[in-house]
């Protein structure tokens, strides 16, 4: 498969996030709703390499957030940026 194959192609508003992500690392030790999400967006960059942003926030909607402040579904793909385990494509 190529890197263009997964559905659906979501757009949001623009954040420096924005690109498209591979596997980079893979945590330790997550908390089980992480646990949860992190299984999802690492079996999408397993099977397609890489993905947009927007369509992993897509993919993982349904987070259940640890904190008040996460908004949205992109605070945990930020967070998985963050943490090192997702990188920007070259």
């Amino acid at each position: 498969m190529n890197n263009d194959s997964f559905n659906p192609i979501v757009t949001g508003p623009p954040t420096k996030y924005a690109g498209r992500y591979k596997l980079r690392n893979r945590p330790e030790k997550l908390s089980y709703h992480n646990f949860v999400s992190w299984k999802v967006i690492e079996a999408i960059l397993e099977a397609y390499g890489s993905a947009e942003f927007w369509d992993l926030a897509a993919a993982v909607r349904g987070h259940k957030h640890g904190t008040k402040k996460a908004k949205g579904p992109q605070s945990f793909v930020r967070y998985c940026v963050r943490s090192g385990w997702i990188q920007k494509c070259d």
